[in-house]
């Protein structure tokens, strides 16, 4: 189950108190059905009255949610790659280029560095700042 991060956001308004499926679509700008066919049964905490009525407690719901749901979340900052590094496709890892070259670099100061991956003998691109590549 994903939610929005806005959507995520927006749950920390809700308040200690029972919401019906639909007033908390309302509040997450999501149909009514996303919250009875999705959320419910991917374990909200919820209950039921002798009605018949789905009871859902805010806060409960939006703790909930942040424990359980992925987010469209910010990723975490990239890992640093060291001068003659570069990331191959092919063996989906970081690794040092042999006979790396650096070309031309543009009137921002942004060079391309090619080389070959030791691994599978790809060629391998990387964009990097001309003023960092001493090669």
């Amino acid at each position: 189950m994903k939610i929005e991060r806005g959507n995520v956001m927006r749950l920390q308004r809700l308040m200690h108190m029972k919401y019906k499926p639909s007033e908390l679509a309302e509040e997450m700008g999501v149909s009514v059905d996303t919250i009875r066919r999705s959320y419910i049964p991917a374990g909200v905490p919820c209950e039921t009255d002798a009605q018949g009525n789905i009871w859902i407690i805010g806060d409960v719901f939006a703790k909930w949610v942040v424990d359980h749901a992925k987010t469209n979340q910010r990723k975490p900052a990239k890992m640093k790659m060291e001068p003659g590094q570069a990331y191959c496709v092919g063996c989906n890892k970081i690794v040092t280029l042999l006979k790396p070259k650096v070309e031309k670099p543009n009137a921002r100061g942004v060079a391309n560095l090619t080389g070959r991956c030791p691994v599978c003998n790809r060629k391998v691109n990387r964009f990097c700042k001309a003023a960092e590549w001493q090669g």
